[in-house]
């Protein structure tokens, strides 16, 4: 159903609704577009390649003669002219409104001869032209009103927030209530319960008569307004309202600057409790229609650009996220900006490497660290060399990991920086986990969660708690881990990270999982994927999806299984990380293995071979069983290839020895029955069956 079609095709993303309408049409006949229109059906590009006969049109009536009266009855309107003006208006119940209205303002609440004759020349177009009609009567009504009422209607239009007294005055410091309430009267504004509304049928004929002088000093007022009334942020996006609606207004001003420097007000906060679907529009409004002035505006803009695709990031959208790092980095190159250029770069390591695309995030992060060295950017320089532990944790280099993150944590120190030192302990303590050192791992949580709890960093707090509760379940203190993650995702919910509450609610199912309780870790995964969707994060989107193949595995539900790794496989492949995507067919594969199908399961194992060996990464990194990984430990550099042809070879052997295990079981048959029928006992039995043919085979050699 598409209510006024007339507005929707002036929105901005009307385009995408028509490529989808479009699209829908081609797909059969077995629903329908239900659209109400004030204009001519034939006039909308939608409906112009449809048959004439798959399109059907109804006029929509009025109110009849009683519902009329019982309209006018209710609004104190009497007098036995009302049937009559009911029949002039077709029953229209906003020119009803207004006829109401006039009629108490000019004839005392009683129709008589002269208001059927007024309203019957006024009405003379509409059952022709009901828009015409409507834009008649309004035009009548706006004159009516007194000049400084005219000037305030035309200038509340700018406001997209239902108006409250107090924004009126905002635009004209004597407005009172009676005033909005006499223009209510008159059917322009309907009053809700959070203020008043312009009526939709009159909205764009309002805003036509706003001229470009007083759009300018509406738009002025409004930032004022909102600019006088921020909020604290409460976990909400409603306490960013005022923040959001000024930034509005300084864009509809062009005042792009202004708009940037508001938004940074909540950006950090919105960003933190996962708002990035919220956020995501409004910098690209910012990057598209902002033309910078001079090297302060082009620096901001490029800074703009980085806060782009750091959204682009968190949506998992890295392809977009580089785009958008490349063109800051343009910027940040043009001005010689050097804090911008490492900044530009490591944010462009940073989504390589998400991409699996390890060497290219490397080097990045490499010409980063050593920009910010050469202009002594020590908290940049810290940033950076996270950055490279970060990179080589992935590679499963632990120890080239740890020394980036001592180097990390020095820093950190050096310069005060507690935040950090307590994100350097925790990426310690994750690297030494992967090392299997897990007491080492636990000290290194423990302090960076002390330093979280000192300095009130509540996100930094929660995220400790879930390193210290990954570490309990590699121990296989699995109650303890619980008690962690639980406590993490207490910490999440209260402070509003919507991103982090899904990764406690999957860390939950992976102790459910590791439990054996697996319906328990299925309703975890459950409850974190609407979350992740809902954020937009297509990476953790793919873990609960894989975390549910995982336990449907467990319980040999392998149909289900098989669904939820196929759309983890789907996601991994659309963000490009090729490592998540290479995890989800070797988990596929080791579900057609246990289901027998052998061709399947090599077909999907070799494809997650030659990903691995393509990222180069090492064989200890593979997602397969400990006693696998040993038995392959030293195959060699092209172990890849080496595994698929063993796999093969192994396929191949499986017939072959299972027709000379069903021969060998033909023969025994026969000499177990035969010892049974000489009653000698089976040791002694075989024992001379065995001599036998060690004598056979020593004759046939000679």
């Amino acid at each position: 159903v598409m209510d006024q079609l007339e507005n929707a095709i002036g929105l901005a993303d009307w385009n995408w609704y028509e490529s989808f309408l479009g699209q829908w049409a081609e797909c059969g006949r077995r629903s329908a577009v239900l659209v109400t229109s004030r204009e001519a059906l034939e006039r909308t590009s939608v409906l112009s390649s449809e048959p004439r006969e798959s399109i059907s049109s109804i006029a929509l009536g009025g109110l009849n003669d009683s519902e009329g009266l019982a309209f006018f009855d209710r609004e104190g309107i009497t007098g036995e002219g009302r049937s009559a003006l009911i029949e002039l208006a077709s029953g229209h119940p906003l020119l009803l409104r207004l006829v109401a209205a006039w009629t108490k303002e000019t004839y005392g609440s009683r129709v008589d001869d002269r208001a059927i004759d007024f309203f019957g020349k006024l009405f003379a177009n509409y059952k022709s032209d009901p828009r015409a009609g409507v834009s008649v009567i309004f035009d009548v009504v706006f004159d009516g009103l007194p000049i400084a009422l005219q000037g305030l209607l035309v200038k509340l239009s700018v406001y997209r927030l239902p108006i409250a007294l107090e924004m009126a005055q905002a635009m004209d410091g004597g407005t009172t209530g009676e005033d909005l309430e006499l223009v209510v009267a008159r059917g322009v504004l309907l009053g809700q319960d959070d203020g008043f509304v312009l009526h939709p049928l009159v909205e764009s004929l309002v805003r036509s008569k706003l001229v470009e002088n007083d759009r300018v000093v509406a738009h002025k007022r409004a930032i004022g307004y909102f600019e006088a009334n921020y909020q604290n942020w409460d976990g909400t996006i409603g306490s960013c309202r005022e923040v959001l609606e000024a930034f509005y207004h300084a864009c509809e001003l062009e005042q792009y600057e202004r708009a940037y420097v508001v938004l940074d007000r909540c950006v950090e906060s919105l960003n933190r409790a996962g708002e990035y679907r919220s956020l995501l529009p409004l910098y690209k409004r910012l990057t598209s229609e902002w033309n910078a002035i001079d090297d302060e505006e082009s620096k901001n803009l490029g800074w703009t650009w980085t806060i782009l695709g750091c959204l682009y990031s968190s949506l998992s959208n890295y392809s977009k996220a580089i785009e958008a790092h490349l063109q800051a980095q343009e910027f940040f190159d043009r001005l010689d900006f050097g804090r911008g250029k490492a900044a530009s770069l490591g944010n462009l390591g940073n989504a390589y490497i998400s991409l699996g695309q390890y060497q290219r995030g490397i080097d990045s992060h490499q010409q980063s660290l050593e920009i910010d060295r050469k202009i002594g950017t020590r908290k940049g320089e810290a940033a950076s060399l996270s950055s490279l532990g970060n990179a080589y944790y992935l590679l499963s280099q632990y120890q080239r990991a740890i020394d980036f993150h001592h180097q990390h944590n020095e820093i950190a120190r050096e310069i005060g920086d507690r935040h950090g030192e307590a994100s350097s302990l925790g990426n310690l303590g994750n690297a030494y986990q992967s090392l299997g050192q897990y007491q080492r791992a636990i000290d290194f949580h423990q302090q960076s969660l002390e330093i979280a709890r000192e300095i009130g960093v509540r996100n930094g707090e929660a995220n400790s708690l879930g390193n210290l509760g990954n570490v309990y379940r590699s121990l296989g203190q699995y109650q303890r881990a619980i008690d962690f993650h639980q406590q993490s995702l207490e910490i999440k919910r209260e402070i509003g990270v919507r991103n982090g509450e899904g990764g406690s609610l999957c860390n939950l199912g992976n102790v459910y999982d590791s439990l054996g309780e697996y319906q328990c870790a299925i309703d975890f995964y459950l409850q974190a994927l609407p979350i992740q969707r809902e954020v937009g994060n297509r990476q953790f989107e793919a873990n609960s999806l894989g975390g549910l193949g995982n336990a449907y595995q467990s319980l040999h539900e392998y149909e289900h299984a098989i669904d939820f790794h196929q759309q983890s496989i789907e996601i991994e492949r659309e963000i490009g990380n090729k490592r998540g995507e290479a995890t989800s067919l070797f988990n596929l594969g080791n579900i057609y293995q246990q289901q027998g199908r052998l061709k399947l399961s090599m077909h999907y194992r070799h494809q997650a071979y030659r990903i691995w060996q393509d990222m180069s990464l090492p064989l200890a990194a593979l997602p397969l069983p400990e006693f696998t990984k040993n038995l392959v430990a030293n195959i060699g550099e092209n172990w890849a290839e080496q595994m698929i042809a063993s796999e093969k070879t192994m396929a191949w052997l499986l017939f072959p020895m299972g027709y000379l295990i069903f021969v060998f079981r033909l023969l025994l048959s026969p000499l177990t029955q035969l010892q049974k029928r000489l009653n000698i006992p089976a040791k002694y039995f075989w024992f001379c069956v065995g001599l036998a043919v060690v004598f056979l085979v020593w004759k046939l050699k000679n």
